[in-house]
């Protein structure tokens, strides 16, 4: 990964390579049932997000920091694990997304958490309120990219949210938070990508086929996969495997047997096995400790 504290420019091609998108955006209080505690703590990871405080407050720590967004002030925090905490029935806009490289790593990987006013950046605010507006998806519903909608709806969204990344995009570089590059990926290997982010994730990964497709040897594509993405093609397709788990996890009322099934697993502990030795828990617990509803 490189950076270019100027202007952060890259061939167009390279920019291709980023895979950015939205996850979930609302305008609304954080759910909470009535014996929920006064303060709602908890301990998370995924997307990038971004929440503009309308009433309440946000304080979080990530990076050993500890920040506080009160009403008009917006949290921006990076990919990586956080705790949070927030006065129950906080009102926000929020927005999740993701922007990585094919080797995992996040377009903004330093400079974040960071709280800025939102008087300061209008558009920020005004833009988002646009895609919120067109969003439409279930209470406690965590991924917008699993529910159905209609192609115009799409474009309308991608284009509005795309208007919003070019306002984040003024006000992280302001705060000398550059976005961060990934150069000349082999093309053979983006066409594996290619491949293995069309794969069914719950057929079983074929990898002299893939290797065949690109025109290499599977040893070739592997020494180049990892030269270019430090990994190789079987963990690149279960690290796809593990993000739909996490996902699928986070819905309330998610059904592990089902989610293990979509995946491929067929002995539940098995899929157990191998979503602990990941993640550090088990799915049951995962879904249990997740299942609050939108974040």
């Amino acid at each position: 990964m490189q950076t270019d504290s100027s202007n952060y420019r890259m061939l167009y091609r390279d920019w291709l390579t980023l895979s950015t998108h939205l996850i979930w955006c609302y305008d609304h209080a954080v759910l909470a049932s009535r014996d929920s505690p006064e303060i709602l703590s908890n301990t998370d990871e995924g997307p990038i997000r971004a929440w503009l405080v309308r009433s309440g407050w946000i304080e979080i720590r990530q990076h050993n920091r500890r920040l506080r967004a009160e009403p008009g002030q917006w949290l921006l925090l990076d990919s990586t694990p956080h705790t949070r905490s927030i006065l129950r029935g906080t009102r926000i806009l929020s927005v999740a997304f993701e922007a990585t490289w094919p080797d995992g790593a996040s377009l903004f990987d330093q400079g974040l958490p960071l709280v800025v006013n939102a008087e300061h950046y209008p558009n920020l605010e005004n833009r988002l309120r646009k895609v919120a507006g067109i969003m439409n998806i279930p209470e406690g519903a965590y991924d917008i990219r699993e529910q159905p909608m209609d192609y115009r709806t799409v474009l309308r969204l991608e284009r509005d949210f795309s208007h919003w990344l070019l306002a984040l995009l003024d006000v992280l570089v302001d705060h000398q938070v550059i976005p961060c590059g990934h150069f000349s990926i082999d093309q053979r290997v983006m066409k594996a990508v290619r491949l293995l982010d069309a794969h069914p994730l719950g057929k079983p990964l074929d990898l002299n086929a893939l290797a065949a497709a690109t025109g290499l040897s599977q040893v070739h594509l592997t020494r180049l996969f990892a030269a270019d993405l430090n990994s190789n093609p079987r963990q690149y397709f279960d690290n796809r495997r593990l993000e739909q788990a996490r996902c699928r996890l986070r819905v309330s009322g998610a059904r592990i047997k089902e989610v293990a099934y979509s995946l491929g697993f067929h002995d539940l502990s098995h899929f157990s096995k191998w979503f602990k030795n990941a993640c550090g828990t088990t799915p049951r617990a995962y879904n249990q400790k997740r299942r609050t509803g939108r974040r």
